[in-house]
């Protein structure tokens, strides 16, 4: 029976990719629309593939505190697995960025690549700089980034360090920042257990054609994404020191919301926690006076003061 489903799911996905890949093409193609329309057009078809890709894998989605970020809104993620881009994708059309090496994979990559996918060449410092500098301009743009600051895949238990380099972009725009944490809770059915390694995690040296044929047979992946208030601004740092604050606050925003998600049964109370993950060492952003602006939160030994925004806000 597991081997009927895996054959149906890929012939689904297959047909999928076929329909999208010539989407992709005619858009690439359209020299009449303006560039900005094409990046915002291949942005929602990629949306559109991600939502249909996951019903084709059995992945539902629940949100806490889904909110749809501001124009030009800076993504920031955890990692374990490649269906992070079809959870993501299908909550915001948005463009991704990815290591420059994703863009050569068969089919993969060409397939990124009219999603409008942006591939980032982190080993050059010239190529990486040029990377920012286009990220920055899409966020100046109005259109939503999403970035995976791990730059790799982790085991799905512990978050590896945020590479600091991509929070420059968001710094340069002066784009709000939207931490989310992913938790893969259910397999069909089946509660994953919070201190072991989560069976849809890719990660290490694991074979991806073995990895997915293993996921192609699991009936229902329930996945939970917990929305965080938006990250306004770094008010006290200097030079390169500000990005790599600020990647620390983001990591530890995430990190809570994982532990949190991991340790409660139910959207209802997730919901709940992340609420009072939203309210922890942080203040609401507004109208407010220099008396009203703390507590000072410390972070690597420095006295750094960040505004957090909790509101619900609408529009791409």
């Amino acid at each position: 029976m597991s081997g009927v489903l895996r054959g149906w799911k890929l012939l689904a996905l297959s047909i999928l990719n076929v329909c999208f890949l010539f989407i992709g093409l005619v858009i690439t193609g359209a020299f009449f629309v303006s560039h900005e329309k094409r990046i915002r057009a291949r942005a929602r078809g990629m949306s559109l593939w991600a939502k249909s890709a996951c019903r084709i894998m059995g992945v539902v989605i629940s949100s806490a505190n889904r909110s749809i970020p501001a124009t030009g809104a800076f993504i920031v993620s955890n990692h374990c697995s490649y269906l992070d881009i079809l959870v993501l994708g299908s909550l915001f059309p948005a463009v991704f960025v990815a290591k420059k090496e994703i863009a050569s994979w068969p089919l993969l990559g060409l397939l990124a690549s009219l999603a409008g996918t942006h591939f980032v060449q982190r080993k050059s410092r010239k190529a990486a700089a040029e990377g920012l500098a286009q990220i920055r301009q899409l966020l100046s743009r109005g259109v939503n980034v999403i970035v995976f600051p791990e730059a790799t895949t982790n085991d799905g238990m512990r978050m590896k360090q945020f590479k600091s380099l991509f929070f420059e972009a968001p710094l340069n725009a002066k784009a709000p920042i939207l931490p989310l944490s992913i938790v893969y809770t259910h397999i069909d059915s089946s509660a994953v257990p919070a201190g072991a390694s989560n069976p849809v995690a890719w990660h290490g040296d694991m074979e991806l054609i073995s990895h997915l044929w293993d996921v192609l047979g699991m009936r229902r992946i329930d996945v939970h994404v917990c929305c965080l208030s938006l990250i306004r601004e770094v008010l006290s740092a200097e030079g390169s020191r500000r990005r790599k604050i600020l990647a620390s606050v983001t990591h530890e925003q995430i990190q809570s919301g994982l532990e949190c998600a991991k340790r409660t049964t139910g959207k209802l109370g997730c919901d709940k926690i992340c609420n009072q993950i939203t309210e922890v060492g942080v203040m609401k952003s507004g109208e407010l006076s220099q008396q009203e602006r703390s507590p000072w939160q410390k972070i690597r030994g420095r006295r750094l003061l960040f505004i957090i925004s909790g509101r619900r806000l609408s529009g791409m």
